[in-house]
Formats: structure tokens, sequence, C-alpha cells
């Protein structure tokens, strides 16, 4: 259930992961304390989860929140929020969404600390760099880049890159002298 529901919702993000069988059986395994809660429509059928941990009597610990519909969302905040006279912190691991917040009103005071632990990766490099935003001058900047990945080996290699009124246009090219080189 849990899986299907990551494929409707989080798998669909940008940035994330395909998730093999064994990375999920290995997330749960008992010593990892982790705990799984999923929200039903009135249909019966599943519309959200949340992977959490319960640490010592203090600490809360959300893994990771997903839902396909606004009342799912609610619902998930509603279990959140019951255990709120019992534990003094709440933390999550990898949420964005600031409605999280909502589910708690009492006085205590909130704070919100993003917690980075994964590396980011660029898949493909030509399609990435076209995309970054650039600062946007009237005449046109030219680079040449060198790039070395030895993971994917569509990235390996030599791009000129192009920037005029902020917008990049890249391509792959065979030889020259790089600018900038890097991993």
């Amino acid at each position: 259930t849990v899986k299907e529901l990551y494929a409707k919702t989080l798998a669909k993000e940008h940035g994330s992961l395909i998730r093999e069988d064994y990375w999920w059986e290995y997330n749960f395994i008992p010593e990892k304390n982790k705990k799984i809660a999923i929200a039903y429509d009135e249909h019966h059928e599943a519309v959200g989860y949340i992977i959490y941990s319960l640490i010592s009597y203090t600490e809360f610990r959300i893994h990771e929140l997903a839902y396909v519909t606004a009342p799912a969302f609610r619902q998930l905040l509603t279990f959140i929020s019951s255990h709120s006279g019992s534990f003094e912190e709440f933390v999550s691991t990898n949420i964005k969404e600031p409605m999280l917040l909502t589910a708690f009103t009492d006085a205590r005071p909130i704070q919100r600390k993003s917690n980075h632990y994964m590396m980011g990766r660029i898949v493909n490099f030509l399609p990435f760099i076209e995309k970054l935003p650039f600062h946007a001058t009237t005449e046109e900047v030219s680079v040449v880049l060198e790039v070395k990945d030895t993971f994917c080996e569509w990235n390996q290699g030599l791009f000129e890159l192009t920037i005029q009124n902020g917008v990049a246009r890249c391509e792959k090219i065979t030889s020259g002298t790089p600018d900038y080189s890097g991993t």
C-alpha cells in the first residue's frame, strides 16, 4: 500500500528516487523502529501515509509524509497532532510542507529547521544547465566547461555554454580548451 501511494505522490516529485524492493525492506527492519500510519477515505481506499518513529519519550520524528487528497492531509495532521501532549519535539527530516505547522496549536514555540543528509546528483548535465536562471545581460557570454563524470558517461566531456539575456544554450563539443573544469 505504501509503495503504491509513494508511486502516486512523492515518486513524481522532481529529484525523487526509484526505490527498489530491497530499499523498502531495509528501511523497515525492526531495529530502525519505524512505524507507518495510513489514511483511508470514505471508500476504504488508501489516500495517504506517514512514516514516523517515536524516539524515547521526547521526540516524534516524521520521516515521510505523502497524501493524494486534501482530506488525507488533514487526517494525517490530526494523527500527528494527537501526539502533541506526549512528545516534547516533533521533527521532520524531509518534509517541505509548511501546512504541517498548523497541526500544532498549543503555546509551544515552533521552529522549522532543514536537515540535509542526502546528496543531489545532476543526472543529465545539458538540460540541467540550460534550465538554470542566469543574470540577464545584453552581451553574449560563452564559456567552455569540462565535466568529469565517471557514473554518467553522457555527462563526460566538453560543453560550450552560451548565455544571452539570461537564457542559456549548451552543446557538447569534441575539442576545445576548458575555461572551467570539475566533477
